[in-house]
């Protein structure tokens, strides 16, 4: 009894695993795919407190220390001393809202000073003095979270001579002074001689100059090159950090976060959105459009979070084997400061297996390529003449270069110069010289020919010859006698039976005379008789 019983409770399970799987089973597994893919961004969104957040003067922008992040909630910005004023923008993501605006006026101390700003006013334009510092400060609340942004901005006096950073390309910059910085390579803010070893690659010292105010004016001059002595200090110098350029950061808005790549193509999505959420009404689209419409005017206002301080660039050449310094005078933005900056940079030779420098590819050669000759005082590839393939020296070529279709180059020994000569039309134009004389020759042949057509039709023989039909049928020969030729039988004379070429009368003809023999047509003009 107990073994049926359980066989009897294990009948159902059997019954369900073996039943065939219902229609509805593929689309509830893609839903729950679907389901789990969707719920990811979700998070990823509720997790984002604003959308975007940037400071700009007019529409000129004013750089946040660090750049926007969802995740970082303090910043630092500097306004250049022409800045007057300044304006922050931001967006909270839905159903976040901005609360508590505060601005800290008297050295960004809310201790000292404390101003409440209304929601409304937020974006509003704030001045600020020359040298001053604020505290800007907002409450983002969601679902009863607090998160509080701060960002502290200072204005600069105007009389700021000083370089944020100073980079030279493959170059290592080694601070010269007796301060306690001197001793480890790199830029320092408060050293203003240098001196660096350029590698025998680079034949060109490439500077880059991070301003500390976009209206600050740098003025570079370099003196002459000087063979570098044997006994220096510069080969000591290693290159141990080559410097690298920065490229600076492009910062406009997308449709998503705060600062990317804003283009034509996310202004039409935002257009695109905001057609679709006015095609669908009701208080959820409404909100949708008036985002659409926010992020499509702040794609077309300008700029908006673009890199605040454009990089300037200094290049000075540096020969082989010499040395060179570099002086930099950075003028304040107010024009009323100066600082001198110097670089002496030094180039070593290339070695003895590979005494020569080759500009194009940059590195040291034992023999030039065709085109350069090998300059030993100098120590590097020159270019030869325009009109050699290849020379000894700058004025003497030993081969020519190829002819082009105009010209063709002839190596005159005594002087060592390519002398040009005016090609021909043949071998100018080969193709169409041959169809052009092939054309005239076919002309020719044409023309030789309707002459002979024409004077054949201005023979008298041949005229004549035309109208001995006409003059016989007038002398009383029918047709047939015209049309029916026959040998003549010899005689004399035009006598009956008188040899000669002439046509026999056939039927229809006249009667043959009374002498016997039958009577023939002469064909010839010359054989009628006038009489």
């Amino acid at each position: 009894a107990a073994a049926g019983a359980a066989a009897a409770a294990r009948a159902p399970a059997c019954a369900a695993r073996s039943a065939p799987v219902t229609p509805r089973a593929p689309f509830l597994f893609l839903g729950c795919i679907l389901l789990m893919r969707l719920l990811p961004l979700g998070a990823a969104e509720e997790t984002k407190w604003l959308r975007y957040m940037y400071i700009k003067y007019a529409n000129e922008p004013v750089d946040t220390e660090p750049s926007f992040s969802s995740d970082v909630v303090k910043y630092e910005a500097t306004m250049d001393w022409k800045m007057r004023f300044f304006s922050v923008q931001a967006q909270p993501v839905p159903p976040a809202v901005i609360e508590n605006i505060v601005l800290c006026r008297q050295d960004a101390d809310c201790t000292k000073e404390e101003q409440s700003i209304v929601v409304i006013d937020f974006s509003r334009s704030i001045n600020m003095m020359p040298g001053s510092r604020v505290r800007f400060r907002f409450d983002v609340i969601r679902h009863g979270e607090v998160k509080t942004f701060t960002i502290v901005i200072r204005r600069l006096q105007g009389s700021e001579t000083n370089l944020r950073t100073l980079i030279g390309r493959g170059l290592t910059l080694w601070p010269v002074g007796k301060s306690d910085e001197a001793g480890s390579p790199g830029f320092k803010p408060n050293v203003t001689t240098y001196q660096c070893l350029l590698d025998v690659t680079l034949e060109i010292v490439m500077l880059e100059l991070h301003l500390q105010d976009s209206g600050q004016t740098v003025v570079a001059s370099a003196s002459p090159s000087m063979l570098l002595a044997k006994i220096n200090n510069f080969t000591l110098l290693k290159t141990s950090n080559p410097g690298h350029f920065k490229a600076p950061p492009l910062r406009r808005l997308t449709l998503g976060d705060g600062f990317g790549g804003g283009d034509a193509s996310s202004a039409a999505a935002a257009a695109e959105v905001a057609a679709s959420a006015e095609a669908g009404g009701g208080a959820a689209a409404n909100a949708e459009v008036g985002n659409a419409r926010e992020r499509r005017r702040l794609m077309n206002s300008g700029v908006v979070g673009e890199f605040q301080y454009p990089n300037r660039y200094v290049n000075f050449p540096v020969p082989l084997t010499s040395q060179r310094e570099i002086f930099l005078k950075v003028i304040s933005a107010d024009g009323g400061h100066h600082l001198f900056y110097s670089l002496k940079v030094a180039r070593s030779s290339c070695p003895p297996s590979s005494p020569l420098f080759d500009v194009g590819a940059e590195r040291c050669v034992r023999f030039c390529n065709s085109g350069f000759f090998g300059d030993t005082e100098a120590k590097r590839c020159k270019r030869c003449q325009d009109s050699c393939f290849s020379c000894l020296v700058s004025h003497r070529c030993t081969s020519c270069p190829k002819a082009t279709r105009e010209l063709a180059f002839e190596l005159d020994n005594v002087t060592g110069t390519c002398e040009p000569r005016q090609r021909s039309m043949l071998e100018e134009h080969p193709q169409k010289t041959l169809a052009l004389l092939f054309t005239g020759v076919s002309v020719f042949i044409f023309l030789c020919g309707l002459c002979g057509f024409r004077s054949q039709d201005d023979d008298p023989e041949m005229m004549r010859r035309k109208t001995a039909p006409a003059e016989t049928l007038k002398a009383g020969f029918s047709i047939g006698e015209q049309l029916s030729p026959q040998i003549g039988q010899p005689g004399g004379g035009g006598a009956v039976g008188s040899s000669g070429v002439g046509r026999f009368l056939g039927r229809g003809g006249t009667a043959a005379p009374a002498g016997g023999g039958a009577r023939y047509m002469p064909v010839a003009g010359d054989d009628y008789d006038d009489a």
